[in-house]
C-alpha cells in the first residue's frame, strides 16, 4: 500500500512510502497544501486559478494549473505512474486528492486530538505535532487569495495550540508537576511572547519552584514585551500575581478562567431522540450543505403541518451534520408567536447571539448546546475579527458589546491589539446618538458580511425554525441574507407551515409568501415538503424502532387515528405506554393490553388544535362542531338543519373573495377531531368564514354535500374552498359537490 505523509504544522514536507517528497515549484506546494486540507470534496478548476493564479488570463492560468498538477504527479510517482493516479482525481472541472487514499496529514491528526474535551495525553501529543505556525516560512506574495486562506488557517491552529498549552500547563501545575510545566510553558511563549496568561503561568511555577527573582523578572520581561510591541501594561491579573510574588505572600494556584461559555461545561448525553422514515430528506439536506462547504451555499425551506417533524427533521440532520463535519457551525434562530413589532429580528437576534455566547440554541430544538456552542467558543477570534472589520453596528442593537468583550478577554486566542480595538469601540458607540446609527440596509449588509466571514474558515449551517410566525423586520433581512448566499459556505434551512402563511395578516398577504417566491426564482427548487405524510410507513418504523410483537390490526387503527401524523403518532403511543395500555412482555417486547382506549386526546394534541381552532369565527366553530358529530362524512342538510334549529338565520354564505386561496390539497376532518363530546370537539378549518350549501333541489330540499378543505393533512386548520359542483348560486359559493345521500368527507389525510 501507498502512504502518503504530509506536514503542514511548520514548514511543508511530505514522505511517500519513505521517500521524502521533493517539489520545487512553489505553486505546486501551494496546490498540494490546498488540496490536502480540502479533500474531502473536488475543486472546480476555475476556483483553484483564481486562488493560485488570481488576475492571470483564463488561459494562462490553465495553463500554469496543468503544469502544477503535472509536477505534483511526478513528486509522486518517481518509477511508478499508477501511483498519481492512485492519489489524485481529476477531470476537466475539477481536482480532488483522492479522500479513500492513504494520506497522514498532521494539521487533521492535530485537529481531531484537540476536539471536544481532550485528555491530558492527547493535548501532550497535539502540542508536539506543532513544530511551528501553519506553512511556516512560505508564501505567495502576488497571490493574495492563497495568503488569506493560509493566514486564516495560520491563525486558527495557532489558537488551537496556544489553547492546549494553557489548558496542558494548569492541570500540570494542579499535580505540583512544576518541572514538566515549566518546559510546556517557555514552549508556548516560544509560539506566542505576547500570550499574557502564559507569562503568568510561568511567573507562578517558577514561584513555586522557590526561583522568586526569576518569578519577578518573567514579569519584567511580559510588560517590555507589551510595551513594545503593543504600547499596552499588562492586565491587572498580572499585576496582582507580581505584588503577592513580590512581597512573599503564598501563591495560590491561578485557575484558568472557567469561561461562563454557554455548553463548554460538558452535560451528560441525552437519551437520543428516535428518528425515522425521512431518509430522502436528510439526503437532499446532506447535498445542499455539502454544496455549501464547497461554496456554493443557498436556502431550503423546510415545510409541513403542525406534528409533520419539521423541527425534528431540522434537528437531526444537524445532529448527524455534526459528527459528519468537525468543522462545521451550526447557529439557530426560532420565530415565536408572541413576537410583534416590538420584538424586531427575534430569530436572527437569536442567531447572532449564539455566535458572541450571549445565547444558547433554543430548548426545544434537540441539540444541545454542549454539541453547538464549544465549536462557537473555538471560532471566537475570528468572530471578534469580523464584528470588528465588518458589523461594528451589530454592537448594541443585535447584542452586548461587553458580552463580547469579557468573551475575549477569557479566551485567549484574541489578539491583544484586537481587543484593544474592542475596548476603545464599545464607549464611542455607547455615546453615539440615536440619529446617527446606519440606516436597516447598512445594518443587514452587515449582519450578512459577519455571517459570511465567519463561515470562510468554517461552514455554517444556519437554521431558523417557524417562519410562519415571524416579525416584519425579520423578513427583510431574511430576503436579504437570502441573496448573499450563492457564493458564500453557508447553507439556511427554514421552516414553517404553509397553511398559516396562507393566512392574510391583517388584510395584507403574509409576508413571507413574497420572500420565499423571490428567494426560489433565484435557487430553484428550494422546498422539502414533509406534507407528503409517510402514513403507515412511519408507523411502522417508529414501532418497529423498539422490538414489539404489535399486531397488523393494532397497526391499522393507529394509522387510521393519526394518518401517520408523527406528532400525533408518537403522543398517542407514549399516552397508550403511560396508561398501560401497551407495555412490555417478559421478553422485552411491546405488547397489547386487554384494554386498548383509543378515544384518550393526549394533552400535546389537544394544545395543537386548540390554538388552530382560535382562527375560526363562533359561526363557523358552531357548524363544524355539528358536522364533526356526524363523523369523518358528514351531510351539509344537517348541519343546516341543527343549525337552523339553534339559530333560524341558518348557514349564512360567504362572500366571494373572502376565502383566501389554499394550497391545492384536499382533506377530511381527522379522527382526532372526533374524540369529545359535541359543543367541545376539535374543529378544522384554518379560515373558515363560514359555510353555505348549494340551492335547493327538487321539493325545496338541500341536495347534500359532501365538504372538502385541509386540516393540515391531520388536524391543521384547513380553509374550505369553493369546488365545482352543480348550481350554487351567485355570491353564494358552497365549499363542496353533491354527492348522494352518504354525506361529505371534510378531509382526508391525502399524499
Amino acid at each position: 500500500m501507498t502512504t502518503l505523509a504530509i506536514s503542514l504544522l511548520g514548514p511543508l514536507g511530505g514522505v511517500i512510502n519513505g521517500r521524502s517528497l521533493v517539489l520545487s515549484s512553489s505553486r505546486a506546494q501551494a496546490l498540494l497544501a490546498y488540496l490536502v486540507m480540502n479533500r474531502e470534496y473536488p475543486q472546480r478548476r476555475e476556483a483553484l486559478m483564481e486562488l493560485l493564479w488570481p488576475g492571470m488570463p483564463p488561459q494562462s492560468a490553465q495553463v500554469n494549473l496543468r503544469r502544477a498538477l503535472y509536477l505534483l504527479r511526478q513528486a509522486l510517482t518517481a518509477e511508478d505512474e499508477s501511483i498519481a493516479d492512485h492519489f489524485f482525481l481529476s477531470d476537466r472541472q475539477t481536482i480532488q486528492l483522492n479522500p479513500e487514499a492513504d494520506v497522514a496529514l498532521d494539521v487533521h491528526r492535530f485537529c481531531s486530538l484537540l476536539r471536544g474535551s481532550p485528555s491530558q495525553e492527547q493535548m501532550e501529543d497535539a502540542v508536539a505535532l506543532y513544530r511551528g505556525d501553519f506553512l511556516s516560512g512560505f508564501y505567495l506574495p502576488d497571490s493574495a487569495p492563497f495568503e488569506e486562506w493560509a493566514a486564516a488557517q495560520r491563525a486558527d491552529l495557532r489558537r488551537q495550540a496556544i489553547e492546549a498549552y494553557d489548558n496542558l500547563v494548569y492541570q500540570l501545575i494542579r499535580q505540583e508537576a512544576y518541572e514538566v510545566a515549566q518546559t510546556y510553558a517557555q514552549q508556548q511563549l516560544a509560539l506566542d511572547s505576547l500570550h499574557e496568561r502564559g507569562h503568568r503561568h510561568l511567573m507562578e511555577i517558577l514561584g513555586r519552584r522557590g526561583q522568586r527573582s526569576a518569578a519577578l523578572a518573567q514579569f519584567d520581561v511580559c510588560r517590555r514585551q507589551l510595551n513594545q510591541e503593543l504600547g499596552v501594561e499588562p492586565e491587572a491579573e498580572t499585576v496582582r500575581l507580581y505584588e503577592e510574588l513580590k512581597h512573599g505572600r503564598f501563591i495560590p494556584i491561578s485557575p484558568t478562567p472557567i469561561p461562563t461559555w454557554p455548553g463548554l461545561i460538558p452535560q451528560a448525553p441525552a437519551e437520543p431522540a428516535r428518528f425515522v422514515a425521512r431518509d430522502a430528506e436528510l439526503e437532499r439536506l446532506n447535498a445542499a450543505l455539502e454544496r455549501a462547504a464547497a461554496g456554493q451555499g443557498g436556502v431550503h425551506f423546510v415545510t409541513g403541518e403542525p406534528g409533520s417533524g419539521k423541527t425534528a427533521l431540522l434537528a437531526e440532520f444537524a445532529r448527524r451534520a455534526l459528527t459528519k463535519n468537525a468543522e462545521l457551525l451550526v447557529v439557530w434562530g426560532q420565530c415565536s408567536a408572541f413576537t410583534g413589532q416590538g420584538d424586531p429580528y427575534f430569530p436572527f437576534l437569536n442567531v447572532i447571539r449564539m455566535v458572541v455566547g450571549e445565547a444558547e440554541a433554543p430548548v426545544t430544538v434537540g441539540v444541545g448546546s454542549d454539541q453547538l456552542m464549544p465549536r462557537l467558543w473555538q471560532q471566537l477570534p475570528v468572530t471578534v475579527e469580523a464584528v470588528l472589520d465588518q458589523g461594528q453596528e451589530l454592537i448594541g442593537r443585535f447584542f452586548s458589546g461587553q458580552t463580547l468583550l469579557r468573551f475575549a478577554r477569557q479566551h485567549g486566542g484574541v489578539a491583544p491589539d484586537r481587543l484593544k480595538q474592542l475596548e476603545t469601540l464599545l464607549p464611542l458607540l455607547a455615546a453615539r446618538p440615536p440619529q446617527q446609527q446606519s440606516p436597516q440596509a447598512a445594518l443587514f449588509e452587515q449582519f450578512s458580511q459577519v455571517l459570511r466571514a465567519l463561515a470562510q474558515s468554517r461552514p455554517l449551517l444556519l437554521i431558523v425554525d417557524d417562519l410562519h410566525w415571524i416579525d416584519p423586520g425579520s423578513v427583510s433581512l431574511l430576503f436579504h441574507l437570502g441573496l448573499r448566499l450563492a457564493h458564500s459556505r453557508i447553507l439556511l434551512l427554514c421552516a414553517y407551515r404553509p397553511e398559516e402563511v396562507a393566512l392574510p395578516r391583517k388584510g395584507a398577504a403574509h409576508p413571507l409568501s413574497d420572500v420565499v417566491g423571490e428567494l426560489q426564482r433565484t435557487y430553484g427548487d428550494v422546498h422539502i415538503d414533509l406534507m407528503r405524510s409517510p402514513g403507515s410507513d412511519f408507523v411502522d418504523a417508529l414501532l418497529d424502532s423498539e422490538p414489539n410483537h404489535l399486531s397488523r390490526e393494532f397497526r391499522t387503527l393507529l394509522q387510521r387515528r393519526t394518518s401517520g401524523n408523527p406528532l400525533f403518532t408518537t403522543e398517542l403511543l407514549r399516552g397508550m405506554q403511560l396508561r398501560g395500555e401497551i407495555q412490555r412482555d417478559s421478553q422485552g417486547y411491546w405488547v397489547e393490553g386487554p384494554n386498548l382506549n383509543w378515544r384518550e386526546l393526549p394533552a400535546r394534541i389537544e394544545a395543537v388544535i386548540a390554538r388552530h381552532i382560535s382562527h375560526l369565527s363562533p359561526p363557523c366553530r358552531e357548524a363544524l362542531s355539528i358536522a364533526s358529530v356526524e363523523g369523518e362524512q358528514f351531510t351539509a342538510e344537517v348541519v343546516a338543519a341543527s343549525r337552523a334549529a339553534r339559530n333560524a338565520a341558518g348557514v349564512q354564505p360567504v362572500e366571494p373573495g373572502s376565502v383566501p386561496a389554499a394550497p391545492a390539497r384536499s382533506g377530511a376532518i381527522h379522527k382526532t377531531c372526533q374524540w369529545r363530546k359535541p359543543g367541545d370537539i376539535p374543529l378544522p378549518a384554518r379560515t373558515v368564514s363560514g359555510l353555505s350549501l348549494p340551492p335547493a333541489g327538487p321539493g325545496g330540499k338541500s341536495a347534500p354535500a359532501r365538504v372538502s378543505g385541509q386540516y393540515a393533512r391531520s388536524i391543521v386548520p384547513a380553509q374550505f374552498r369553493p369546488v365545482s359542483g352543480n348550481g350554487p348560486r351567485p355570491g353564494a359559493p358552497f365549499c363542496g359537490r353533491p354527492h348522494g345521500r352518504k354525506g361529505g368527507a371534510l378531509l382526508h389525510h391525502g399524499r
